[in-house]
């Protein structure tokens, strides 16, 4: 009983509690509808979201500068960026200008994709001609990485301050490699002889797919490799230390142009970034015969295809510090960035076979030769975390107050990548070969590999502000 009691009591003061502060603000509310007009003061601490846009909007402007009347409609000339109640002061370090355009014309080196064997010639007198063991056999394509030559490309970036302060930016950028591309491309009546070489895993051998061979075969065999990188990337951008040559700190009390007094700032960079990374491995070779083997008649024609794609995606967080010094018309600027988040990955494995008897219509048939049915065919998906550095050193100089040009270097750094032609598999279950039938382990086989991606390279540029 005395409990239930005492939760009454409770609930009865509490609903006094609330109908008093209500009565209490209906009241004020009342006083202050019957003021008018209600003063400036009282109305921007009572009525804020009352206020003219126009207003609200210079509260938000004065609000990215650092504070109320950091620097006020003037710009950090103004005599509010020197009032002691100024929270912070402006940072007018650089050039002059709010708005920023760069666009750089890039001299990059990549990575190139790494490839096994696909194309071989030989000697007919070789007991396997055309095979990797032999003494006399030569690889036509393959055994090295390709697209690792200078691509010239481009970059474009474009920012803004939020207030002459200079303290709050938002920032973008593009940058593009393209595509680079390697091919090969012969073909034979029979001398030379072409071929793509494989290891037989039943015979236990290197052996050879014959596309051209004296009296037995002509033919013509295509490769190619082709690769490509791009990046997009969006941030916010904060100044962290502002000094200069003949004080610790800007007292804001001036505007400086580019050659008044050396200075230099540090800025924090928060953002999103996009990398994708992407490559192609495709093998297309078309062979007759010129006599009968296997059951086949002479003019038998063979199309075989192999192809192997891979692309990279990353979409994260990026963090970064910018250093930069002004020293008269001269400036230096460092870019240290981390960018953190998911890397999506694809390999994608096709392959098939076309055999066109004499007369009778194309009979396609699963798998090629490095690409086959059961084995390896097929598009594979996973996502892991990725870490991606890059790094940028520039030096400028300064053409007007307005405009300026630069030199610089880029290094970026991106681990545990895959690429195509890490992904193809030498190794054949002949069995497996159109037309199949299947004996022992399946094989080619598809297995996640990785390796490391790297992009440097010398970019040129132009930048303009207003």
């Amino acid at each position: 009983m005395a409990s239930a009691a005492h939760r009454l009591l409770l609930g009865m003061a509490f609903c006094c509690l609330v109908l008093g502060t209500t009565a209490k603000l209906g009241a004020q509310s009342l006083a202050y509808n019957t003021i008018q007009p209600a003063p400036k003061v009282l109305k921007e601490a009572v009525y804020p979201f009352f206020l003219p846009l126009s207003y609200f909007v210079q509260m938000t402007r004065w609000d990215w500068e650092g504070g109320p009347g950091v620097c006020g409609p003037g710009g950090c000339g103004d005599p509010a960026c020197t009032n002691p109640e100024c929270r912070r002061p402006c940072c007018p370090c650089g050039p002059e200008g709010q708005f920023w355009a760069r666009a750089d014309y890039l001299v990059w080196w990549t990575r190139g994709t790494n490839v096994p064997a696909l194309v071989t010639t030989g000697s007919p007198t070789d007991p396997v001609p055309g095979a990797l063991d032999q003494p006399n056999t030569e690889i036509l394509f393959g055994e090295r990485a390709y697209n690792g030559d200078a691509r010239h490309q481009y970059r474009f970036q474009l920012g803004y301050w939020l207030g002459h302060c200079r303290r709050w930016a938002i920032q973008g950028d593009w940058l593009d490699l393209g595509q680079s591309s390697s091919g090969f491309s012969d073909a034979s009546a029979g001398n030379p002889l072409l071929g793509r070489p494989f290891f037989d895993v039943l015979r236990d051998i290197e052996a050879v797919q014959m596309i051209a061979f004296p009296g037995f075969a002509e033919g013509q065999v295509d490769a190619s490799v082709s690769s490509g990188f791009h990046s997009a990337g969006a941030s916010f951008r904060r100044n962290l230390i502002c000094g200069f040559a003949d004080a610790g700190t800007p007292d804001g009390g001036t505007t400086l142009a580019a050659g008044d007094v050396p200075c230099g700032r540090m800025d924090l960079m928060a953002g999103y970034r996009h990398y994708a990374l992407y490559d192609a491995v495709t093998v297309h070779a078309h062979s007759t015969l010129l006599q009968g083997v296997n059951g086949y008649v002479a003019g038998t024609q063979f199309d075989i295809r192999d192809s192997f794609r891979s692309r990279n995606e990353f979409h994260g967080a990026e963090l970064g510090l910018i250093t930069q010094r002004y020293h008269g018309r001269w400036s230096f600027e460092f870019l240290a960035k981390l960018a953190m988040g998911s890397n999506h990955q694809t390999v994608a494995i096709d392959g098939q076979t076309v055999v066109t008897v004499p007369g009778q219509a194309p009979s396609p048939q699963g798998g090629g030769l490095l690409a086959l049915d059961n084995t390896n065919i097929g598009t594979y998906r996973r996502n892991d975390f990725a870490l991606i550095p890059q790094f940028n050193f520039e030096i400028g100089y300064q053409l007007t107050t307005r405009s300026r040009v630069y030199v610089g270097y880029d290094l970026l750094l991106w681990w545990h990548v895959k690429r195509a032609g890490n992904h193809i598999d030498p190794r054949v279950n002949t069995s497996y070969m159109p037309p199949p039938a299947p004996v022992g382990d399946p094989l080619p086989e598809f297995a996640w590999r990785s390796t490391d991606f790297w992009a440097q390279g010398f970019n040129l540029g132009w930048e303009l502000r207003f």
